[in-house]
Protein backbone atom coordinates (compact mmCIF):
# COMPACT_ATOMS: atom_id res chain seq x y z
CA UNK A 1 0.00 0.00 0.00
CA UNK A 2 1.39 3.40 -1.00
CA UNK A 3 1.64 5.99 1.77
CA UNK A 4 1.06 9.51 0.52
CA UNK A 5 2.67 12.60 2.02
CA UNK A 6 0.63 15.79 2.20
CA UNK A 7 1.37 19.28 3.47
CA UNK A 8 -0.67 19.96 6.63
CA UNK A 9 -2.38 23.08 5.22
CA UNK A 10 -3.56 21.08 2.19
CA UNK A 11 -4.91 18.41 4.54
CA UNK A 12 -6.85 21.10 6.46
CA UNK A 13 -8.40 22.22 3.16
CA UNK A 14 -9.53 18.66 2.38
CA UNK A 15 -11.01 18.19 5.85
CA UNK A 16 -12.87 21.52 5.71
CA UNK A 17 -14.45 20.37 2.42
CA UNK A 18 -15.61 17.16 4.09
CA UNK A 19 -12.99 14.98 2.42
CA UNK A 20 -10.87 12.62 4.49
CA UNK A 21 -7.81 11.32 2.61
CA UNK A 22 -6.74 7.75 3.24
CA UNK A 23 -3.46 6.71 4.86
CA UNK A 24 -1.07 9.61 4.65
CA UNK A 25 2.08 11.03 6.13
CA UNK A 26 1.69 14.68 7.14
CA UNK A 27 4.48 17.12 6.30
CA UNK A 28 4.42 19.81 8.98
CA UNK A 29 7.66 21.49 7.79
CA UNK A 30 8.32 22.28 11.49
CA UNK A 31 5.62 24.96 11.34
CA UNK A 32 3.63 25.85 14.44
CA UNK A 33 -0.10 25.10 14.22
CA UNK A 34 -2.84 26.97 16.00
CA UNK A 35 -4.92 25.01 18.48
CA UNK A 36 -8.06 25.11 16.28
CA UNK A 37 -6.15 23.48 13.42
CA UNK A 38 -4.80 20.82 15.76
CA UNK A 39 -8.33 20.07 17.01
CA UNK A 40 -9.59 19.61 13.45
CA UNK A 41 -6.76 17.23 12.63
CA UNK A 42 -7.24 15.28 15.88
CA UNK A 43 -10.99 14.91 15.26
CA UNK A 44 -10.12 13.12 12.03
CA UNK A 45 -7.51 10.87 13.61
CA UNK A 46 -4.40 12.82 12.66
CA UNK A 47 -1.90 13.56 15.42
CA UNK A 48 0.27 16.66 15.64
CA UNK A 49 3.60 16.59 17.48
CA UNK A 50 3.25 18.48 20.76
CA UNK A 51 6.18 20.76 19.98
CA UNK A 52 4.31 22.10 16.92
CA UNK A 53 1.17 23.15 18.81
CA UNK A 54 0.68 26.82 19.71
CA UNK A 55 -1.49 26.85 22.82
CA UNK A 56 -2.06 29.81 25.11
CA UNK A 57 -4.84 29.91 27.72
CA UNK A 58 -5.00 33.70 27.36
CA UNK A 59 -6.08 33.32 23.71
CA UNK A 60 -9.17 31.25 24.55
CA UNK A 61 -12.49 33.09 24.33
CA UNK A 62 -14.60 32.17 27.33
CA UNK A 63 -17.26 34.81 26.67
CA UNK A 64 -19.92 32.20 25.94
CA UNK A 65 -19.38 30.49 29.33
CA UNK A 66 -21.98 31.93 31.73
CA UNK A 67 -20.83 33.05 35.17
CA UNK A 68 -22.28 31.11 38.10
CA UNK A 69 -24.59 33.10 40.32
CA UNK A 70 -24.22 33.16 44.09
CA UNK A 71 -27.31 30.94 44.37
CA UNK A 72 -25.86 28.36 41.95
CA UNK A 73 -22.59 28.31 43.89
CA UNK A 74 -24.48 27.57 47.11
CA UNK A 75 -26.19 24.59 45.46
CA UNK A 76 -22.90 22.93 44.48
CA UNK A 77 -22.17 19.82 46.49
CA UNK A 78 -19.30 17.36 46.49
CA UNK A 79 -19.86 14.75 43.82
CA UNK A 80 -17.49 11.99 44.85
CA UNK A 81 -17.22 10.32 48.21
CA UNK A 82 -15.08 7.21 48.30
CA UNK A 83 -14.68 5.46 51.64
CA UNK A 84 -11.19 4.07 52.04
CA UNK A 85 -10.59 1.51 54.77
CA UNK A 86 -7.58 2.45 56.86
CA UNK A 87 -5.62 0.61 59.48
CA UNK A 88 -6.14 1.78 63.06
CA UNK A 89 -2.68 3.39 63.23
CA UNK A 90 -3.28 5.37 60.05
CA UNK A 91 -6.69 6.56 61.28
CA UNK A 92 -5.12 7.75 64.50
CA UNK A 93 -2.39 9.52 62.60
CA UNK A 94 -4.99 11.43 60.54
Amino acid sequence: MEIKTIYWKKLIEFLEKGQNPSIINIDFKNEILEFKEVLLLNRHGFRVPENLVNYNDDDIDYSDDPELTEEELKQLKPVIHIPVPLQKEVKEWF
